[in-house]
């Protein structure tokens, strides 16, 4: 039958033409689920009842006319035909080149955005904000849409420096991080790290391996379970990251602790295999040996958030220690309605918002409260950078927090306290890092082509479009290309471009211009201009936020850019001296 069938195809394909076009089918995501008893097709119009029936009978089909419409044919496997190890799949490879289909593709499986179970969900608005207590809607970091997205997202460590973690609260003790390296309770430094039956961290304070809080303290607690109170669990709350797990390193006891007891715990973290590492206290006077810490987690390639603190104040001393160490980000506290929070510190090195107002989390006896500070928006922060280690390990952690602040909302109430007005958004995070546009073509507009083409602009390796510049009367001498590319992105989901040209000329006194087309007032806009010497000249910038989508056409995500060179007329109105107008790479990043 499925040879007949074969045969059937073969011959019609000759028999009867149909305009349109024949989209490829597309394999799944993994975590997608497709039909395995149907599959889908849409039949060009001039298709005719009789060809459709021909091809489904002959294919061992049957039309299901309860779920098909005038747009498409839900087409069912018979029993014979499943018996026979035949899927849909095979079926879409068999009817997808058919003259007489538009389109042929699995079935999908619809279900609702996922929502956790647990109880107190709606109250975190911070994860999702619907407008509940007079927030405002969407003042938040996009978590529920993020959850749709973690199937390639790998399990992470995140280290919670501070007053203890409850291990045995019941939205926490499933999400721990536990030695893979050390038998618990033996007496014995199995993993010869230095520390004994440190199954779940250490207490830097106290020198021992119980990392829970004493004395009433939930700070930590409630740190922990803003990254990652286990999700779908009906119990209590959410935390950011379903696939993080904690690892609790209690270095502060109260009156008496010490910067070094931090220190220590920062040495342990990162030696221990966590990937981020999160503080919430105040480091203003911050010792060489916190630096020197910090900075072997740097070297280790450890992220580190610091909270920004909760004085009011701008600039911070604590903010120095940003320009000592590249793995570092400090992070000021937002409301539900996506403004500084009161208490908030900000400055030039803070560089990053988080919700950090009435946040409700988890605290010490399987308990549940809301907190205020930059403590809590910090930990969120390490939530959403354990998402992006554990989407793209390939990243450094520098590369992880660039990617942190890049991929946030920006948000005008902000502008005057966090550089760009930056807060935190998962969804866009896990969008990874700013891509390259799709060159598609490369045209001389003005001037004469030497030598080169589209391939010549495409990296930076010396083989070069060259282009011979032309008169333009009582102008001066021009040359110019155009470069068409596809943005790799939706406008809806654009958030930077970021243009690199390296180019030069063989003569002294050139003005290159760097031109888009705006596709909403028609017109050609100048992104940037500078003179050219006649070495290599490489300038990268960043498009102004406010016109970035008017440079991509809505329906194609098409953009243009002009590169010209250009001198004017001497002084007496004599013609310059031609010039060559050498290229050697063009780049168009969408973040």
């Amino acid at each position: 039958m499925l040879m007949t069938a074969g045969l059937f195809l073969i011959g019609i394909s000759g028999a009867q033409s149909f305009a349109g076009g024949n989209p490829t089918f597309g394999t799944p995501k993994p975590n997608v689920v497709t039909a395995p008893t149907h599959l889908i097709v849409s039949f060009k119009a001039g298709a005719s009842s009789k060809l459709v029936d021909d091809i489904t009978k002959q294919l061992g089909l049957k039309i299901n006319a309860d779920h098909s419409n005038k747009y498409f044919t839900r087409l069912d496997l018979s029993q014979q035909v499943l018996s026979a190890g035949m899927t849909p799949a095979n079926f879409v490879n068999a009817l997808k080149n058919n003259p007489a289909v538009a389109y042929a593709e699995l079935d999908v499986q619809i279900k609702p955005d996922f929502v956790p179970n647990d109880p107190l969900f709606k109250q975190e608005w911070h994860l999702n904000n619907t407008g509940q207590s007079g927030g405002k809607v969407d003042a938040d970091v996009d978590a529920v849409e993020a959850w749709d997205n973690l199937a390639s997202v790998a399990e992470t460590v995140v280290a919670v420096c501070d007053d203890g973690v409850d291990l045995d609260h019941e939205d926490l003790k499933n999400v721990l991080w536990e030695n893979p390296g050390e038998i618990p309770n033996n007496g014995i430094d199995d993993d010869g790290n230095g520390f004994i039956d440190d199954v779940y961290g250490w207490d830097t304070a106290a020198n021992d391996n119980d990392p829970r809080p004493e004395g009433g303290d939930t700070h930590g607690t409630h740190v922990a379970g803003i990254v990652a109170a286990e999700q779908g669990n009906g119990i209590g709350v959410s935390g950011v990251n379903p696939k993080a797990k904690i690892m609790s390193m209690r270095h502060y006891a109260g009156q008496g602790s010490w910067m070094s007891d931090l220190a220590t715990a920062i040495d342990y973290a990162w030696a221990n295999g966590a990937d981020v590492i999160t503080v919430s206290y105040a480091i203003d006077g911050f010792t060489n040996t916190l630096v020197d810490a910090i900075k072997r987690a740097e070297t280790a390639d450890v992220v580190y958030l610091n909270s920004a603190g909760n004085n009011a104040q701008q600039n911070p001393q604590r903010q120095a220690l940003r320009d000592l160490a590249t793995n570092v980000i400090f992070v000021a506290a937002t409301t539900r309605n996506d403004t500084l929070s009161s208490f908030s510190n900000w400055g030039n090195r803070i560089e990053i918002g988080a919700p950090g107002s009435a946040i409700l989390s988890t605290v010490v006896g399987d308990g549940y409260e809301f907190f205020d500070g930059t403590s809590m928006a910090t930990p969120l922060a390490a939530g959403i950078a354990s998402l992006i280690r554990g989407a793209y390990p390939s990243l450094t952690a520098r590369q992880t927090l660039d990617l942190l602040i890049s991929s946030s909302d920006r948000v005008t109430a902000l502008n005057n306290f966090v550089a760009g007005g930056r807060r935190v958004n998962a969804l866009n995070a896990l969008e990874g890092p700013p891509r390259p546009t799709n060159m598609n073509s490369f045209n001389v507009i003005m001037g004469t082509l030497n030598s080169g083409n589209l391939a010549s602009i495409l990296n930076s390796d010396n083989v070069r479009a060259q282009i011979t510049t032309e008169s333009v009367l009582t102008r001066g001498a021009y040359a110019a290309f155009e470069v068409g590319m596809t943005s790799t992105k939706t406008i809806g989901r654009v958030r930077s471009i970021k243009v690199t040209v390296e180019s030069g000329c063989n003569g002294s006194g050139a003005t290159q211009y760097v031109t888009a087309y705006n596709y909403t007032t028609g017109a050609w806009e100048t992104l940037s201009s500078t003179r050219l010497l006649s070495g290599d000249n490489t300038i990268t910038f960043e498009v102004a936020e406010k016109k970035l989508t008017q440079f991509i056409q809505p329906n194609t995500r098409n953009m243009k850019i002009r590169c010209m060179a250009f001198t004017a007329l001497k002084r007496k109105g004599d013609n310059p001296t031609p010039f060559t107008y050498t290229t050697d790479y063009v780049r168009v990043m969408i973040g």
